[in-house]
């Protein structure tokens, strides 16, 4: 049953532990709403890099040459770790260039 579709709103105060709250508070009601009625009995778990593919792309389509700096800023991750993403990118791209020939 959809409550919102009833009529019934939902509230931050209907929300019914502190994970939910939480949630509320930071992403909004809605969502924490959408969370309570659709995953019901879910549990879910974010890991602290679930970013981390998408920094690095980030970080790949925006090089310039001259901005690792501001990458790093703008990433929140370090220049030391912007290098290292960098590198890793220049790596993968070559081992996937076809063989001289072929």
């Amino acid at each position: 049953m959809d409550m919102q579709d009833k009529g019934i709103a939902i509230t931050i105060e209907d929300m019914p532990n502190d994970d939910l709250l939480f949630v509320a508070k930071n992403c909004g009601v809605e969502v924490a709403a959408a969370l309570m009625l659709r995953l019901q009995g879910l549990s879910i778990s974010i890991p602290r890099n679930a970013l981390r593919k998408v920094i690095a792309r980030y970080i790949c389509e925006n090089y310039n040459g001259n901005n690792i700096k501001q990458l790093a800023v703008d990433c929140r991750v370090s220049i030391r770790q912007v290098y290292a993403i960098l590198q890793k990118n220049r790596r993968l791209s070559r081992s996937r260039r076809p063989l001289p020939g072929r």
